[in-house]
């Protein structure tokens, strides 16, 4: 699987940005996404200098690039030669980086003290994300942090997101939509601590969609979640 998707993203990584987010509508739930993300970070104490955090599976470094310019050491870390190839471009010197298989990460033990892991299960079946995220359970500290993204089983709620999510599962194969309930049996090396829904995406004004999705109810049936990951 690992050789098929280094294969699959050198082949899309020069026009993935434009594909995944250059509509106001894919823009807008990036910025969503991403905003998310920094302010789990921020209210855990993770943005501080000398933190260290692992970009896993980065493509083409849209994370890494919304970290900078916080006062800690980025890295990140792809199979695709072709979307760091991106990346750099997007990054530049502000963030280390560094070819590597999810299943086989070129880092020494508790080197970082959080991870970051976006889309990338979406393409494989949950019964496979604990294969895919025991090394990264390896690299973090103990008691280190694994933030996830996956796809919300209740976005079937929301009509626009159905057919969004549908289209999408016939284009690019997403394999598993799991509840906030399955994010604590599917990590067996962590311990759940909160599931947060993010992404609201309906075609409307960036400040009618941010307070979607600023109410619980609403994102929580949105396009995804992240699953806060404790390393046990």
């Amino acid at each position: 699987m690992s050789q098929s998707l280094r294969a699959r993203y050198d082949a899309e990584a020069a026009t993935y940005n434009r594909t995944r987010f250059g509509d106001r509508r894919g823009a807008l739930a990036r910025r969503i996404k991403d905003d998310a993300i920094c302010a789990i970070l921020q209210r855990r104490g993770l943005l501080r200098p000398g933190t260290r955090i692992l970009d896993a599976a980065t493509g083409t470094g849209r994370l890494l690039a919304a970290l900078d310019p916080t006062p800690v050491h980025l890295v990140g870390a792809d199979i695709s030669r072709g979307m760091l190839d991106q990346c750099r471009a997007t990054v530049g010197g502000r963030a280390t980086l560094a070819q590597g298989d999810l299943v086989d990460l070129a880092f020494r033990d508790a080197t970082f003290d959080a991870a970051l892991l976006g889309g990338f299960l979406y393409l494989i079946p949950a019964a496979a994300y604990a294969t895919y995220t025991n090394d990264l359970a390896r690299v973090l500290a103990p008691g280190g942090l694994l933030l996830c993204e996956v796809a919300n089983t209740k976005t079937a709620l929301n009509p626009v997101n159905m057919v969004r999510i549908a289209c999408y599962r016939r284009r690019h194969a997403v394999k598993s939509y799991v509840s906030a309930r399955d994010c604590a049996a599917l990590f067996p090396a962590f311990t759940c601590e909160e599931v947060i829904g993010v992404e609201y995406p309906v075609w409307c004004g960036p400040k009618l969609a941010r307070w979607m999705g600023e109410r619980p109810v609403l994102r929580g049936i949105g396009g995804k979640y992240i699953a806060v990951l404790r390393r046990r």
